[in-house]
């Protein structure tokens, strides 16, 4: 009888001792799971899915068929009908396939990968949805905002008029007036050129002008615009340009957009009469563009949310200037752009820098 069982039958057989250790298997089941399963615990050749089986257990029950589910070798796990006898010191382990048992899995295969397939077709409709409102939007985005750049460069340059030709003949109320008409007007054309940057970028319109330039070049250019406002609140700045740096391929004009950003946005953090340092350096394969501010710093889960849109810092500005919220949103973005990376490194009380990393080739 065991002999049948070893050498012909179409049916596992198991040769367990008391530990649940295989000492042996027939023909069939060495063709199925392979010789090197002699030896192993029979537990390990299950798929437990529920975590339930003991050796124990299912012995007590040796009239009982027990399904359970084998793991084949570079195959799908595989379901079989399984009794358990003991005979002296060693336990004798039978397996059998059962037709219904196998037909209803496969039943509910074949409806799981139907419901699947209908999740799939649904999920594809609502992402093409989804993609179709993001480029309206995006289309009425750019269109309002570049509507609005046309009052907004009127009230400016009306406003500095005023500022300039009538200030001997206001009061102080009025040109304070005038003043916050002027600031509103900046941050509203700030805001304007942000959500156009925005709109541009999801729509995939971000187009870079690459050209070899001196990246000190730019930071020169970047520094011009960032004097005024350090001036205004004491602010020192702190710039250290290594020599003979390499011309790098980038957009310039981006770039210093960039470079912009983070200086403007080191200077509104740092507290009056305080120091911002800026530093532009070279390494074998990078260059190295950095900003620190002596402000309030942030936690480690404000650095987390600091690259997304309209993301607030934990620290304060120490001038309460406004921002869109954007700026650093869409740094993160030309860089990306740039195959570069950006990192922020900050500690509450000490401040935060700013470190941006661009190829050379």
């Amino acid at each position: 009888m065991l002999k049948y069982f070893q050498d012909d039958a179409p049916i596992l057989y198991f040769l367990l001792n008391e530990g649940g250790v295989v000492l042996s298997i027939n023909k069939y089941c060495r063709k199925l799971l392979g010789a090197n399963i002699v030896g192993d615990n029979f537990e390990e050749l299950l798929v437990d899915f529920q975590q339930s089986f003991t050796l124990e257990k299912y012995i007590h029950k040796s009239d009982t068929h027990h399904l359970l589910h084998l793991n084949i070798p570079n195959s799908l796990p595989r379901s079989y009908l399984f009794t358990f006898r003991r005979v002296n010191d060693a336990i004798l382990v039978f397996g059998k396939s059962d037709a219904e048992e196998l037909e209803l899995l496969r039943s509910e295969l074949l409806r799981a990968n139907q419901e699947l397939n209908n999740l799939t077709r649904s999920l594809q409709k609502k992402n093409a949805q989804l993609a179709h409102l993001n480029s309206v939007k995006n289309q009425f985005l750019g269109m309002a905002t570049h509507d609005l750049r046309k009052p907004i460069s009127v009230i400016l340059t009306y406003t500095e008029f005023l500022l300039d030709e009538t200030s001997e003949q206001l009061n102080s109320e009025h040109t304070g007036f005038l003043n916050k008409i002027e600031n509103s007007a900046l941050f509203m054309k700030r805001l304007v050129n942000d959500f156009l940057d925005v709109s541009a970028i999801e729509a995939g319109h971000f187009n870079l002008n690459i050209t070899q330039v001196n990246p000190a070049e730019i930071l020169e250019k970047s520094l011009v615009s960032a004097r005024i406002p350090a001036s205004k609140k004491r602010v020192d700045l702190d710039v250290k340009i290594q020599t003979g740096l390499s011309q790098i391929p980038v957009d310039a004009d981006k770039i210093e957009q960039v470079m912009s950003n983070l200086i403007g946005n080191a200077i509104e953090h740092a507290p009056l009469g305080t120091t911002v340092c800026v530093a532009l350096q070279e390494t074998e394969n990078k260059i190295l563009f950095s900003v620190e501010d002596r402000g309030d710093g942030m936690s480690r889960e404000a650095i987390k949310k600091i690259f997304s849109p309209f993301s607030r810092s934990s620290s304060t500005k120490t001038g309460s200037e406004k921002s869109t919220g954007l700026g650093l949103t869409i740094s993160r973005k030309i860089i990306d752009a740039h195959q570069g990376k950006i990192v922020a490194e900050s500690e509450e009380g000490r401040g935060t820098c700013f470190i941006v990393y661009l190829n050379k080739k």
